[in-house]
């Protein structure tokens, strides 16, 4: 879709407005995360048509794009860079940063769900689609939320803990299991659950 107002191509992700709405949890959490670092932003979130409508920010390719481009061959410098990038954002996600207030599980963290940036941020990644992130204790009490089971599969099945392949709630070591997951399958080509 072309941005009328400047003339740039801008995306429009669209979802039936009757359903319970992923797309503003992606709106809402990203802009709670406003001012850290490769957190991709959106612009603009609303109901047309009977519809609703997200308007994202636009970023490159993502790391399972790119790693196909590759011959799911990268190199060990360029994997390191990846896996601190990936640790300082979910480190920063998950301590109970008090910039932001907010401390959450992510749940889908995929090689698919890691876009590089563009432009002059071409050498950063961003982590999208928080459709399912969850906090994990009360934002005033910091007391954690209550453990659940037979809770429905989240994810890419290949970069999930078995926590969520079991119907648990998800904790905070289980995005540094997804985290782990990826490393493995940007070291080796693939994963052998694949």
């Amino acid at each position: 879709v072309t941005n009328l107002a400047g003339g740039e191509e801008i995306m429009v992700k669209f979802e039936h407005a009757g359903v319970t709405s992923t797309l503003k949890h992606k709106f809402t959490v990203p802009h709670q995360l406003a001012g850290m670092d490769s957190i991709s932003q959106t612009f603009w979130f609303g109901e047309e048509v009977g519809s609703n409508a997200i308007v994202p920010n636009q970023l490159g390719p993502s790391l399972e794009q790119v790693f196909s481009n590759y011959n799911h061959i990268f190199s060990p410098p360029t994997i390191t860079e990846i896996v601190e990038q990936l640790v300082c954002q979910i480190d920063k996600l998950t301590l109970n940063n008090a910039d932001l207030n907010i401390s959450l599980i992510v749940s889908e963290i995929s090689p698919s769900n890691i876009l590089i940036g563009h432009d002059q941020c071409a050498h950063l990644i961003y982590l999208i689609d928080f459709s399912h992130a969850a906090e994990y204790h009360h934002p005033k009490t910091h007391l954690h939320h209550c453990f659940h089971e037979q809770l429905p599969f989240i994810g890419t099945p290949v970069f999930v803990s078995i926590n969520s392949h079991i119907g648990h709630k998800l904790a905070r070591q289980d995005n540094i299991k997804s985290l782990t997951y990826i490393m493995i399958h940007f070291w080796h080509g693939s994963l052998l659950n694949d």
